[in-house]
């Protein structure tokens, strides 16, 4: 695959610093002559040489690194800062410092943006499956609604199962029951005609009940 362009610059201060690999004496070792490793070699040892030149980088700016940040990458603030501090007059180290400083930011700025897009598309994932859940239930209310108003029953039947889905999201058995002994608690029967006169009496409404809870039950079946 070869290296991208984070794990060349990274290698290319590592080269510059090994350079003065004695100044590290009792902080950080440098191990690898980067100048004389072919680039699969580099590759494949990318994630040592990316841990060492940290190791050397957080000894020169005084920083230090906690056994539980040993995979996590310097600060760039408190780097920054050290440099401010530290390397105010030296030129060489301040632009060695400065330029690995530049090459972590560009990274971290790269992975906040990643991570800003696999949020974004987990969002959207989320919006497909909810639409297609949505549309799916519609089409479940809707067949089981046809199915109720062949029994020509004095009841809104979508009305019904939309309901009946609301409460079964909560607890399925419970609804269940309800829909068999009592629908009329999920969509009141209609006992008054267009111009609101009674034409259904209360124990016709209950006879009514009866039915759709019996048509109910025979769609499970």
């Amino acid at each position: 695959m070869g290296l991208n362009e984070h794990q060349s610059n990274i290698i290319a201060i590592y080269k510059q610093l090994f350079q003065y690999k004695h100044l590290l004496s009792g902080g950080a070792d440098l191990t690898f002559n980067v100048s004389e490793l072919d680039e699969a070699f580099l590759e494949n040892r990318f994630p040592e040489i990316e841990n060492q030149l940290k190791n050397a980088v957080a000894f020169l700016l005084g920083i230090r690194i906690a056994a539980t940040d040993q995979n996590s990458p310097l600060p760039v603030e408190k780097m920054l800062s050290s440099v401010e501090k530290t390397y105010k007059k030296d030129d060489f180290w301040r632009r060695l410092l400065l330029d690995y400083i530049e090459v972590r930011q560009q990274e971290d700025e790269k992975q906040i943006r990643q991570k800003k897009q696999t949020v974004q598309q987990e969002g959207l994932d989320l919006y497909k499956k909810l639409s297609n859940f949505r549309k799916r239930r519609k089409e479940i209310i809707s067949s089981f609604a046809k199915k109720l108003n062949e029994e020509k029953l004095p009841i809104d039947a979508t009305r019904l199962f939309t309901n009946y889905l609301n409460m079964a999201d909560i607890d399925a058995e419970e609804a269940w029951k309800v829909a068999i002994t009592n629908p009329a608690f999920f969509a009141p029967i209609n006992t008054v005609d267009k111009n609101g006169k009674r034409n259904l009496s209360v124990s016709g409404a209950k006879e009514v009940n009866k039915k759709a809870a019996a048509a109910i039950k025979k769609m499970k079946a």
